[in-house]
């Protein structure tokens, strides 16, 4: 239907040689937008000899903005943060999305990292798509030369974890409007999508959508057939869920009491599933050539944490935190799960170690 609707604009518009697509970023841009998603879309054209951009953007402007209207009238809402195509920062040439893509992995700032989460997720969805192909290429080939840029995304995907407790099955928000119920996109499916985008960038994995990526680049994980196949039906159960919730007040959201006994144990393994998932991706990637001695300002340069304020108590104290995350990240790869254990283990390495000295 989209692209119909593009069709039908497109012809009520003097694009005359101009080659153009129409871009999908996104969980539309990786084949799995809800019926509560809006909106996430831009466009790249081909630059013409003589022509300026910003003159090929004039004469684009009006059919794309009608085409963001046409959607938004079929019932796909205008996006609230505007990362539409009607937008003059995402109608963009070839060479202008190149450059903002440059920008953006060269860059370790939040908003740099958000993008990245959005626009990174693209797709074709109507028009000359060798110039995606194109856009995709210079992208890989970023990331390629950039391990740092991989290392900040593999951290902010570790950021979020699994609601699942030690004393019990879930951790469900205690207060509030939404207490006794788990967010399944932001603690669920998010946790999937956003390692799958660290793996399938590091291995130059050419489709956007979550099961592509882990199935294409699970190997770089040293992942065998049958964890990829239970990591992507743990992802789609997620998925599954969060449809059957579309209808609600509160959409994302589910009561994990609410769900017979068999839903209840295949969401806890389905979490179980993003937990294991995670703790491949951090060893993998997020690994530093530094020595166990080293300061931490190498600790912190090794795996792509800024420190602004160095020696100030707060900001050196949020370093550590960071930098512990990562430790329990890799703990779990050995089915160390407390800081009990952890420091267990450490005790245990330190006396093998005096024996052997």
């Amino acid at each position: 239907m989209t692209r119909c609707l593009i069709d039908i604009e497109a012809g009520r518009h003097d694009l005359g040689g101009i080659r153009w697509c129409w871009l999908a970023f996104g969980s539309e841009g990786c084949l799995e937008q809800t019926l509560a998603n809006d909106q996430d879309n831009g466009l790249i054209f081909e630059t013409t000899e003589g022509v300026a951009d910003d003159a090929l953007r004039q004469r684009l402007l009006p059919f794309v903005r009608n085409a963001n209207a046409a959607l938004d009238a079929c019932g796909f809402p205008l996006c609230k943060g505007d990362i539409m195509a009607g937008n003059p920062r995402w109608c963009l040439s070839l060479g202008e999305w190149r450059s903002q893509f440059s920008s953006w992995v060269q860059d370790s700032k939040p908003e740099a990292l958000l993008n990245a989460t959005i626009f990174f997720d693209l797709r074709a969805l109507h028009g000359s798509e060798n110039l995606v192909e194109a856009l995709r290429g210079h992208l890989f080939e970023l990331v390629r030369r950039n391990d740092r840029f991989l290392r900040l995304m593999a951290q902010q995907a570790l950021d979020i974890r699994p609601p699942l407790g030690l004393l019990r099955d879930f951790v469900v928000q205690n207060d509030g409007n939404h207490a006794g119920t788990l967010d399944l996109k932001r603690r669920g499916s998010r946790l999937f999508v956003d390692a799958a985008r660290v793996i399938g960038l590091a291995a130059a994995v050419t489709q956007a959508n979550t099961e592509q990526r882990l199935r294409h680049g699970g190997a770089r994980l040293n992942m065998t057939a049958a964890e990829t196949d239970a990591m992507i039906e743990a992802f789609q159960f997620i998925q599954h869920l969060r449809l059957l919730g579309t209808e609600g007040v509160e959409p994302n959201r589910v009561d994990p009491d609410g769900l017979n006994e068999v839903d209840r144990r295949i969401l806890k393994e389905s979490f179980r599933q993003a937990r294991k998932l995670q703790s491949r991706l951090a060893p993998a990637l997020l690994r530093a050539d530094v020595s166990v001695a080293a300061t931490l300002d190498e600790w912190a340069g090794a795996y792509g944490i800024e420190n602004a304020s160095r020696h100030n108590a707060v900001a050196d104290a949020l370093v550590t935190a960071q930098l512990f995350q990562i430790v329990m990240a890799r703990a779990l790869l050995r089915g160390i799960t407390t800081c009990g254990e952890l420091i267990s283990m450490e005790r245990s390495l330190e006396r093998l170690e005096g024996r052997l000295l």
